[in-house]
């Protein structure tokens, strides 16, 4: 990208230490400039970035966005990330995946709510660092690296690679994979979600075809709470079929300690929250992320009236990986469910080229079936 095409954006910053505030008590907060190359936000700390600028005349027609780097240090989930507030609502998510919101008309004219979450553990022989001193410490975690007006070609360039093989027909869903405990506080997976979520609300506007799915009625609980607007929007999408609720249980739940009558109130709870608030009753049960599951969940499966169960995480097993993608499941009493790992074997597909093949190449049940999901996000 040509240096013109780039125009800085300008800055001010308001840091609040200890749990998050409102919007509106943020409004009151005193902001200071803050440029790239600047140090902000101590660990745990949230950072409220007004965003303001004006749109060259000659730009006029161009698609235009505004684009950052807050200091990622790591992918997201991992380091900071930012809700944006636009008009007073939230808006979309910005972190190290989405890191461009569009701009439109000549004022710009926003807020970053910046979360400063440091990196919570460390593969290696070096010890973890302690988080009780994390929070204490008063030094910026964070270097702001971009913050500019940036403008885009109106059309992607097309890859020139040739086709995929046609006889195996995948389905792709877009959905957020978020765990409700999490290396955070709670109040940060909250915050989490709302990014999350309010991004996909914009998405479904920008392109008609486009449908979510995600799971966990706790979490939407939260929006109902915290981000009523947020919800709204949820609930009318539901209503209009661009957003599907599934899951079942309350959270993606662990499956190897609970006792059998915890899991059926994780699906007592998660399926009564979906038909109370949205008149939907969902039939899988959405489990991409967890580590093993007991005998007897095939027979609470269907007894909660569920047809079919989803999973993944245990092809990425070492040693004995599962020897199906597609199959009937039967339990320790004779019930059988549908049950389907994505053979992309990922659950955070990027939709790149290399994992749509996979999902083709790599799936075992051709004989019996041609087709298969591909989850992304």
């Amino acid at each position: 990208m040509s240096e013109e095409q780039n125009r800085p954006l300008q800055l001010t910053a308001f840091c609040v230490r200890g749990e998050p505030i409102s919007y509106a008590d943020a409004l009151r907060g005193t902001f200071t400039p803050i440029a790239a190359g600047d140090a902000w936000g101590p660990p745990w700390s949230t950072t409220w970035f007004h965003v303001q600028g004006k749109v060259p005349e000659s730009w006029a027609g161009r698609r235009l966005g505004a684009q950052f780097d807050l200091g990622y240090d790591g992918p997201a989930g991992f380091t900071c990330e930012a809700l944006a507030w636009k008009d007073g609502k939230p808006w979309r998510g910005v972190d190290s995946n989405h890191r461009w919101l569009p701009v439109e008309g000549p004022d710009i004219d926003f807020y970053l709510e910046a979360a400063a979450n440091p990196r919570a553990t460390e593969q290696g022989s070096e010890p973890a660092p302690s988080m009780i001193a994390l929070r204490a410490s008063p030094e910026p975690a964070f270097v702001l690296r971009q913050a500019v007006l940036t403008s885009r070609a109106a059309v992607e360039a097309e890859s020139d690679e040739g086709p995929l093989d046609p006889r195996h027909k995948i389905t792709s869903v877009g959905h957020a994979h978020i765990d409700t405990a999490w290396e955070w506080p709670i109040r940060e997976a909250k915050r989490k979600v709302a990014r999350s979520w309010s991004t996909q609300l914009a998405l479904i506007e920008e392109y008609p075809d486009y449908v979510f799915a995600a799971s966990q009625p706790a979490q939407y609980a939260w929006m109902k709470e915290s981000y009523p607007d947020i919800y709204r929007r949820i609930k009318e999408k539901v209503a209009a079929g661009r957003w599907e609720p599934v899951g079942a249980m309350w959270v993606e739940a662990d499956c190897n300690l609970p006792s059998g009558e915890s899991l059926v109130r994780q699906l007592l709870h998660g399926k009564r929250f979906f038909m109370q608030e949205f008149g939907y009753e969902t039939r899988i049960l959405w489990l991409p992320d967890v580590f093993g599951y007991p005998g007897n969940l095939p027979q609470l499966i269907y007894a909660a009236g569920c047809d079919f169960f989803l999973t993944q995480k245990l092809s990425w097993n070492d040693t004995n990986k599962p020897e199906h993608h597609t199959f009937m499941w039967e339990g320790i009493d004779g019930t059988s469910i549908f049950t389907h790992f994505p053979p992309a074997d990922t659950y955070n597909g990027s939709f790149s080229r290399e994992e749509v093949e996979r999902s083709v190449h790599n799936f075992k049940d051709g004989q019996s079936s041609n087709r298969s999901l591909y989850l992304f996000g």
